[in-house]
């Protein structure tokens, strides 16, 4: 559970982000899935930024997942180069939040969805800041994602749409600028996704969103789509919607 939940970037120093410039630029990036592993991802080109929603399309295989991890930082390009907030995926680490899909916990770990939350803070606000400061975010947070009701109840006892919510609301916590998203929206039950949806696509974006999807209409709130296919972008699949 904690190779999911805990930020294994914790005591990491957190680089300045630019305030221009994409957020994430990539230049013929190619990637395999695993250090040993074939290439997946081939020679893509493609800029992402600030405050953009990304929707990344394509058959399962296509890639989506890999290229995710390779923004989140969990796998390194084979060739080519990719730049997140100015700087590597690994050195910009802090203010990334990466959802995986199909989260697998821990049996009998005990975690309430609160300090899931508090979680987030730890990157940004390490281990020895004002206490206040850290609950005063993570109040926020639970505000947000309408997880107060629920704030003390056990991980292991909550739906899939309310762990949903509770990731999300400790990226908002951390405070990320570059929210990554494997197929958000599978499995929740219509309340929690409404409160998603309503979160992820508000007037004034708190995130730049990248996700992973195969819902038509997530292509029509995001306002570029990145079409994959066997490792490659489409033609075509850089366009607005």
């Amino acid at each position: 559970m904690l190779q999911h939940l805990l930020p294994t970037w914790t005591y990491a120093a957190v680089e300045k982000i630019p305030a221009d410039g994409p957020v994430v630029l990539a230049d013929n990036l190619s990637a395999a899935a695993t250090p040993q592993g074939p290439c997946i991802l081939h020679q893509l080109n493609f800029s992402i930024q600030r405050h953009q929603h990304t929707a990344l399309v394509g058959p399962n295989g296509s890639g989506k997942s890999t290229l995710l991890r390779l923004l989140a930082g969990l796998i390194t390009p084979q060739t080519g180069s990719l730049q997140v907030l100015g700087t590597t995926p690994r050195r910009g680490r802090p203010a990334i939040a990466y959802l995986a899909q199909n989260l697998q916990l821990t049996p009998n770990f005990p975690l309430c969805v609160r300090d899931l939350v508090a979680m987030g803070t730890y990157s940004r606000l390490g281990w020895l800041k004002p206490k206040q400061a850290k609950e005063d975010r993570v109040e926020q947070a639970l505000a947000t994602l309408a997880l107060q009701s629920i704030a003390q109840r056990d991980v292991h006892q909550i739906s899939g749409g309310q762990l949903q919510r509770a990731l999300l609301a400790r990226a908002l916590a951390q405070q990320a600028t570059l929210l990554l998203l494997d197929e958000p929206f599978v499995g929740l039950d219509r309340g929690s996704r409404a409160i998603i949806e309503e979160f992820l696509f508000q007037s004034t974006p708190a995130f730049t969103v990248v996700m992973a999807t195969h819902d038509s209409a997530d292509l029509h709130r995001c306002h570029q789509t990145i079409a994959l296919r066997d490792g490659e972008i489409q033609s075509g699949g850089g366009y607005h919607v």
